[in-house]
């Protein structure tokens, strides 16, 4: 006999022997324990333990527990289960008493088998996955992994197990609706007389149905699954996550994947499908408010507040004017978008414009109740329209807070024109002022001396037409005095006549160089001249000067900080003590060009460079450090031919001509602010 090393003591304790197994057939064998020493010590369990290994005990191995204080000295049981067919094991008899377990020697014997277990109960007798099942009999085994529940074909996961009971979890799938109960030991079956019943999913109701974005819907009934991973909620297709389950009640959140504003509800939980017959149905986006109410650059972050917005970005769709604006950032209440590119397209060209807004999410669209202000103001301003006929080739200057426009060719037939107009940049509007006497005409030159307008020559036969017969070239000219608003004949150009020549006043002074005479030469050989001139109003009359370095007719003239420059196709020319001093400026390589200065920069371009559809190019040149910028207008408004005057260090850009299948004539007026935009 045997007592557990950890209970040997001093004192004394039972003693017992294990003796040897009787009867061992197929349906099981007799265990036998003599008790050859009881003393003075209760027995409040007593038993067998057996094992294919050596020493088994009662917490690790089968077991027989009887639970009552023996008063014989030999006991036996009859042992009809967990026995494997042909296998030796080993068996002690044990005694329990309060202060000791004490174990017999080991005996072994080889097994013939054993009897199959007995169902004698079991419930519930319907249920679902997850669902424990209680089960009453004998034969069972202590050993959880000895036994083997089945329901229908699927093995249940045992959670407990004595000799008489065992405890089992329903499997997680099913192949029928009502199965077989069938416990087995060791290859040794037996079923329940009852057969279980699964429980079929049944939905009641669902609420809220009517919702947005990330609400927690639920789903009530009965007989659902138990855990989450035993039920999927499909709305259309998309997978909701669901939050919490219970026999009666399924929460799950909206998805934020829905793009439908009404959607199907589909249930699987525990192998069922349902369908619910109601739809889902989003609610439609609310905008309040937005923010900034004025978009001041180009690719503002406009924020949007409302309700019912969709956290997921992929799924908001955010147009302003009619066009989609990228998202940045989405929330429930909450959607941050830049203003679209196509909304700004040019960041040199300002742009002022109220639109709308709309939201659509969900194939629910909304537009917000008040307007986007686009309010971009930047180096070039689109002005209203000129009024009158469209021209290239026409004049212009400005005197005081005014500008005026007149003469041109036409795109008519090339029709010449003589009608002048005035300008009031603060109303942005034109008024038709008297015409300017004598003929009409294209390629005139203009000056501004204090507060009158100097206007003449130009050309009725244009050389483009055909130059060979060019001529007819006018040497008159007229101041115009807005006091009287109107026109006075001034002494005539000394010079040959002329149309296309380069023209700036400096010193109360005005001056005249370069053009085109056609014809007119005297030598009958260059048609072009390099000849300057001065104009003197105090004595009204002309005076030669130092001839101009090159014969051109696409030199343009203006003034700067009360000097006079000429810029001539590729170089710019500076008229210093009566001398034309050539400086470093880039070239343009075109004719038909505007110039003028503003706070100390020269400005050139918008000419006619090889291509005759016209440029957009525009420089910006500083005479004092020769740097150079562009300031060009934007590529779908080039043009050749334009005409442009200065008011308060704003230049206005006037008509011109640009080439698409033939000549098109313009009658558009843009603002030009070097100082803008401020950021």
């Amino acid at each position: 006999m045997k007592c557990d090393k950890d209970e040997i003591t001093s004192r004394d304790y039972p003693r017992l022997k294990t003796l040897p197994v009787s009867e061992i057939t197929e349906e099981g064998a007799i265990f036998n324990a003599e008790i050859i020493f009881r003393g003075d010590f209760e027995i409040i369990n007593y038993g067998f333990v057996w094992a294919e290994s050596e020493n088994p005990t009662i917490s690790n191995s089968e077991r027989i527990i009887y639970s009552d204080n023996i008063q014989s000295n030999n006991y036996s049981e009859t042992i009809e289960t967990t026995l494997k067919e042909n296998v030796p094991y080993f068996v002690r008899a044990f005694l329990e008493t309060n202060d000791y377990i004490v174990y017999g020697e080991n005996v072994s014997f080889i097994s013939l088998g054993s009897k199959a277990p007995e169902i004698y109960s079991f419930s519930p007798t319907s249920g679902t996955w997850g669902d424990t099942i209680n089960i009453t009999g004998d034969n069972f085994s202590y050993i959880k992994e000895n036994n083997n529940v089945e329901l229908g074909e699927l093995k249940a996961q045992i959670i407990s197990s004595t000799d008489s009971t065992l405890s089992a979890l329903v499997p997680a799938q099913k192949n029928e609706d009502i199965v077989n109960l069938k416990v087995s030991i060791f290859g040794n079956s037996s079923y329940a007389d009852e057969k279980f019943n699964y429980l079929i999913p049944n939905i009641f109701s669902v609420n809220p149905i009517n919702v947005t974005f990330g609400d927690t819907i639920t789903i009530t009934g009965e007989n659902f699954g138990t855990s989450i991973l035993w039920n999927t909620v499909l709305i259309k297709n998309i997978e909701a996550e669901i939050i919490n389950v219970n026999k009666t009640k399924i929460e799950f959140i909206v998805p934020t994947e829905l793009s439908n504003k009404s959607n199907t509800i589909t249930l699987n939980s525990v192998g069922k499908q349902l369908e619910v017959s109601e739809q889902l149905t989003l609610k439609p986006p609310e905008i309040s408010s937005f923010s900034p109410l004025k978009a001041t650059v180009p690719n503002q972050i406009i924020t949007i507040y409302g309700e019912n917005f969709n956290p997921n970005e992929d799924y908001n769709s955010i147009q302003i004017k009619g066009v989609e604006a990228n998202i940045i950032n989405s929330e429930q209440n909450a959607i941050s978008v830049e203003l679209p590119d196509e909304l700004i397209p040019y960041y040199n060209i300002s742009v002022f414009d109220t639109v709308d807004i709309e939201m659509t999410i969900a194939e629910q669209s909304i537009l917000s109740v008040e307007k986007l202000e686009i309010y971009w103001q930047s180096t070039w301003t689109k002005k209203n329209d000129f009024p009158g006929s469209a021209r290239y080739n026409a004049v212009a200057f400005s005197i005081g807070e005014y500008g005026y426009f007149g003469t041109g060719v036409t795109e008519d037939d090339f029709e010449l024109l003589n009608d002048f107009w005035k300008y009031d940049p603060s109303s942005d509007q034109w008024v038709d002022i008297n015409d300017l006497p004598g003929n009409p005409r294209a390629g005139a030159s203009a000056f501004t001396i204090g507060n009158l307008g100097f206007v003449g020559l130009g050309s009725e036969d244009f050389y483009w037409d055909n130059p060979d017969n060019d001529a007819n070239h006018f040497k008159d000219f007229y101041s115009y005095n807005p006091a009287i608003e109107d026109w006075v004949r001034i002494a005539d150009f000394s010079g040959i006549g002329r149309h296309s020549a380069a023209s700036f006043a400096i010193n109360s002074k005005g001056y005249i160089a370069t053009g085109w005479w056609g014809k007119d030469d005297p030598d009958g050989k260059s048609k072009v001249t390099h000849d300057a001139w001065q104009y003197d109003p105090e004595i009204d009359s002309w005076t030669e000067i130092e001839n101009f370095p090159n014969a051109s007719y696409m030199a343009v003239g203006f003034n700067l900080n009360n000097k006079g420059y000429i810029y001539n196709y590729d170089a710019l020319y500076e008229f210093r003590n009566n001398n034309w001093i050539k400086l470093s400026a880039p070239g343009l390589s075109a004719c038909e060009n505007i110039a003028f200065g503003i706070n100390g920069y020269a400005y050139f371009g918008l000419g006619e460079p090889h291509q005759i559809d016209g440029t957009n190019l525009l420089y910006e040149y500083d005479p004092n450090s020769t740097k150079t910028t562009t300031k060009s207008i934007s590529h779908d408004n080039k043009r050749w031919g334009a005409s442009v005057f200065v008011i308060e260090n704003k230049a206005y850009v006037i008509g011109g001509a640009t080439y698409t299948n033939g000549i098109t004539v313009l009658n558009d007026v843009w603002e030009f602010d070097p100082t803008k935009p401020e950021l």
